[in-house]
């Protein structure tokens, strides 16, 4: 391989920093300054980035999200007996924008409401009141007005905050850029001239915008034709000087990235400077078309601005004038001293350089003769110049689909440039590849089986699955007998018949497949994706970096992947398991040649998970993870390997930081949203959750993964008309399997039993995990109304399909636990015993073990539970269980099991402070082994808190009945009913199927 190019500036900056954020605190200074003894400036500019780098955090994890929230006020509402609405306007940054009619005043005003899911935060309630604060202080006609603040007691869902301000017309400057382009120099001028002035109104109240940026730029016609340039959005406003006080914005910062000045970043103190800067990246933007910086991550975005000048305006412009390059080289200085420090000596400079009318560069009179002669010839050739490069426009961030390479002499070598061009592709941080998972799902619901068909047949598929361009590529020869891989990008039309446009270039056939990828993905990302030149140079993994350099090895993962699709494709039987181990063995095989390949493991962990080995799969994820850090990668795959390990074993906070790491890396990607919105739910911080899956929902609106899963955090929050509404829409997509579970667990929580039993029936004619699944719900149910022999009848019968379709040992075995816990329930112990016993002689995963070890204690047998503590010596996870039994997941299990272990031997306050605590990291089970041990030690008010946590959200429990001992919520109201009168609860607060 041949060596790399030495790193430049702000590489070496953003890799020391990508190292340093992993280590302790206290070890970076000496890591940096190791790292940096011959640089002290670059070693400055790491440091200030670490400084930085969690106030960043915390602003990232509060900002808002491009979403309309469920709860929008109707037209006609009335709040305060005062405002009628009108018409719903935006969305904002902290609330919703209406127009209003002010029925004291007669007037037209607009109202921005707070949104619902920031009304319980106490920051950004302070933050809304902080804008209006702000706002008010300043009164200039380049600043819109705010009048008054007020709150509507009797809301839809709880009292309302909004403030009323004046109601502006016409369009934002971001629509008008983005409608056309580069604005004509005297606009820009007008333009920048009343920005400056509002500026300076703000600046003479000694108040900073700070969020300066084209979408709080409002252009407003008035009847003369003239247009008036109205700031807005004070919402992340502060004061400086003589009003300056602690606010929020002391312990964090705020802004958008792409508008925020060097000195943002790193959390110093904030000056008037800081809106100079983001006035300049305004205007330079209205100029040329475009900001001066490309949107990248955020670290990337930091280390640019930390380290890099600005870049020249008539490198982009070379028609205007020389003046304006040097009022944005004196506007975007990166330190604030070298920079025009006000809005007031802006505006004197704009006056001074750049008022009087500005004429273009001067040409000699000799190169206009030289121009003259040649324009004839020049004129046809530049006609036709300007026909080739008008392509169609190619939407912001698109999503694309690849299909496989087609007429290739050698398949396998056709089969690794697929690979490597999906890997290289992925390198883009706005193109987004639809997973192979979503195709092969829309194909299957198109009623296509077998291999793909025609570019026909492709559009098609690419249209239902939301893709933007189809990409695929197919091997010619050319009339001198020279092998070609021609690559064909087709933005998709109003119809599969009518592309909107077509890309096409050809690659030499005789090079490697690693540089073939590279060449063609440079090309689709530079001609199609018209990525800026900066985000072309960020250093990227090479193919054999993604995947292996061992051609063996690449041979025996792809030959996985053809077992994997058949497995998954319908071309074999369900139940015929036999793919699935011929995939198995071969990513074996590749890791064997190479151990080292990093990506095989975590297909290995996927492949094991699927087939019901979750300890083999975990242990297959421990390597992946381990493989994926060594490497130290940033591609998506490797943090949603090492995110998905974290979730897996419960390392929530892990999972949340690698998943975040992930969405700054590659910030139209949902999927890192999704993920992450799991994780913050599992930690209890639901809010923050919901707005994470409507980011991701933002990007991918027709995604039913993510309905689904906002359903269920809507469950979690009781809010269950919302999560109604979501499980419909996510319905219209996929009307079967978790529709019908959540539908189940809504019915339960609404004490609907014909409802509950049609979802139930339904899940039994879904897919053969659903089905397998509506069995043991079945019997939950029936167990809930005290009908254990219909329980035990639907478990069996649970039991056999699981048999005949050969389901994963799991699903099996978690029924024969349901059936020792009925055989409690009856009090026949000796028959769960029996059948503890005969589940763990089928050697089942350590968490598995586990829970038969706690049934076996509650059983009488606390000497054969202790047994369950430790995996079997023949596990994959036994070697290393010191390390593994440390995962939050295998904790959480084996002190309840310990606890029950305690409570069998009569120990029942030591079992209790065992499990006071105790939380399920998945966020599953609702405790009811803890109840019954704070009952049996007398904490009576602990057993209510619990109890009182399933009555606030007995939807959310039930769907993961399966998860949770049979009859849990019975068994809660019970505890009630024997409690009545001292818990504050009563037994109706909990469904009741008797």
């Amino acid at each position: 391989m041949a060596p790399r190019p030495p790193l430049s500036r702000n590489e070496s900056a953003e890799l020391l920093f990508s190292e340093a954020i992993e280590l302790p605190p206290r070890a970076r200074r000496e890591f940096v300054l190791d790292r940096c003894s011959s640089d002290p400036s670059l070693a400055e500019s790491v440091f200030r980035l670490l400084d930085g780098f969690d106030r960043l955090g915390t602003f990232l994890e509060t900002s808002p999200a491009p979403f309309a929230t469920a709860a929008r006020l109707e037209p006609g509402s009335l709040l305060c007996d005062r405002f009628r609405i009108t018409a719903h306007i935006a969305d904002g940054g902290m609330g919703e924008v209406y127009r209003a009619s002010d029925q004291l005043l007669e007037e037209e005003v607009a109202l921005k409401l707070v949104r619902s899911v920031w009304r319980s935060e106490p920051e950004m309630v302070e933050r809304f009141r902080q804008e209006i604060r702000l706002a008010r202080k300043v009164s200039h006609p380049n600043v819109c007005r705010v009048f008054d603040v007020f709150t509507h007691t009797a809301g839809p869902s709880g009292p309302l905050l909004f403030f009323t301000m004046e109601l502006l017309a016409g369009e934002t400057l971001a629509e008008r850029l983005k409608q056309r382009g580069a604005l004509p120099s005297p606009e820009v001028l007008a333009i920048a001239a009343q920005l400056a002035s509002g500026l300076e109104a703000a600046h003479n109240a000694s108040i900073i915008h700070g969020d300066l940026k084209p979408a709080n730029i409002h252009l407003i016609p008035d009847a003369a034709g003239r247009q008036r340039v109205v700031i807005t959005d004070f919402g992340l406003a502060t004061a400086f000087g003589h009003l300056a006080e602690p606010t929020l914005r002391d312990a964090s910062i705020g802004g958008t990235p792409e508008y925020m000045a060097p000195e943002q970043f790193g959390g110093a103190p904030l000056t008037p400077a800081v809106d100079v800067y983001a006035l300049g990246i305004v205007l330079f933007e209205m100029l040329a078309g475009h900001r001066p910086w490309p949107t990248e991550s955020l670290i990337r975005t930091a280390v640019r601005r930390l380290t890099e000048p600005p870049p020249r305006l008539g490198d982009a412009r070379p028609d205007l004038a020389r003046p304006w390059d040097d009022l944005l080289a004196r506007t975007l200085a990166r330190t604030p001293s070298d920079r025009i420090r006000s809005a007031s000596a802006f505006l004197h400079a704009l006056n001074s350089s750049l008022a009087a009318p500005l004429r273009p560069r001067v040409f000699s009179r000799r190169k206009l003769v030289l121009g003259t002669a040649s324009a004839g010839i020049l004129s046809s050739f530049a006609l036709w110049l300007r026909y080739k490069d008008k392509s169609p426009p190619v939407p912001r961030a698109p999503q694309a689909m690849l299909t496989p390479i087609t007429d290739a002499p050698d398949a396998r070598k056709a089969k690794v440039l697929d690979l490597f061009l999906a890997g290289q592709l992925d390198n883009s941080a706005i193109l987004r590849l639809l997973p192979p998972e979503r195709v092969s799902s829309v194909r299957q619901r198109m009623g296509l089986s077998g291999a793909p068909g025609d570019r026909a047949e492709a559009r098609q598929v690419a249209m239902r699955a939301g893709a933007a361009l189809l990409l695929g590529g197919r091997c010619l020869t050319t009339f001198t007998g020279r092998p070609i891989l021609e690559v064909e990008v087709e933005l998709m039309g109003a119809s599969p018949q009518a592309p909107a446009g077509i890309w096409k270039e050809s690659f030499p056939l005789d090079a490697t497949p690693s540089a073939i990828a590279r060449q063609a993905a440079l090309w689709v990302r530079n001609s199609v994706l018209r990525e800026s030149r900066e985000d072309l140079a960020v250093p990227r993994p090479t193919p054999e970096e993604l995947t292996t350099p061992s051609w063996n090895a690449l041979t025996e993962y792809m030959a996985a992947q053809d077992a994997w699709s058949a497995a998954r494709s319908g071309r074999n039987p369900v139940i015929d398991r036999s793919p699935l181990a011929a995939a198995q063995a071969h990513l074996e095989a590749a890791l064997a040649a190479d151990p080292e390949f990093a990506l095989a493991a975590g297909r290995l962990a996927d492949l094991l998970l699927a087939g019901g080995h979750r300890d083999d799969a975990m242990a297959a994820y421990l390597r992946a993870a381990e493989l994926f850090s060594r490497k130290n990668l940033s591609d998506r795959e490797s943090y949603r390997m090492r995110g998905l390990f974290a979730l897996d074993t419960g390392n929530n906070d892990a999972a949340d930081r690698t998943f975040y790491r992930y969405a700054l890396e590659f910030p139209y990607d949902a999927l890192p949203l999704y993920y992450r919105a799991a994780a913050l739910s599992r930690l209890g911080r639901r809010p923050q959750a919901l707005e994470s899956y409507d980011r991701a929902l933002a990007i991918e609106p027709a995604s039913y993964a993510y309905l689904i899963g906002r359903g269920i955090c809507l469950l979690a929050l009781n809010r269950l008309p919302e999560a109604q509404r979501g499980n419909e829409a996510g319905s219209r997509i996929l009307n079967r399997d978790w529709t019908d579970q959540l539908s189940s667990a809504l019915a339960f929580a609404r004490q609907d039993a014909a409802a509950l039993r049609a979802a139930l029936a339904r899940m039994s004619a879904g897919s053969e995990e659903f089905q397998s699944k509506a069995f043991t719900l079945q019997a939950c149910f029936h167990a809930e109304r005290g009908d254990l022999q219909s329980a035990r009848a639907a478990l069996q019968h649970g039991l056999d399909f699981d048999r005949r379709t050969g389901r994963p040992q799991d699903d099996s075995l978690g029924k024969t636990r349901k059936l020792a816990e009925l055989s409690l329930s009856e009090g026949d112990a000796r028959e769960a015993r029996r059948l503890c016993l005969q589940a763990l002689a089928e050697q089942p995963g350590q968490q598995l073990r586990m829970e038969l070890g706690a049934v076996l204690a509650r059983a009488g047998d606390p000497d054969a539970a202790q047994a369950c503590l430790n995996p079997l010596p023949d596990s994959p996870l036994a070697a290393r269980w010191p390390e593994c039994g440390k995962w939050p997941v295998f904790l959480y299990r084996s002190h309840c099991l310990q606890a029950e272990i305690l409570s069998a031997r009569g120990s029942h306050a030591a079992a209790l402070e065992l499990v006071r605590n105790l939380r399920d990291p998945w966020d599953w089970t609702w405790p009811a082994n803890a109840v019954r041990i704070a009952v049996r030690a007398g904490a009576l008010e602990l057993a209510r808190r619990w109890v009182a946590a399933l009555a606030a959200a007995p939807a959310y429990y039930w769907l993961h009945a399966d998860h949770n001992e049979i009859a849990f919520v019975r068994q809660a109201r019970e505890f009630l009913d024997r409690d009545r009168g001292k818990t504050g609860l009563s037994a109706p607060s909990l469904p009741r199927w008797d």
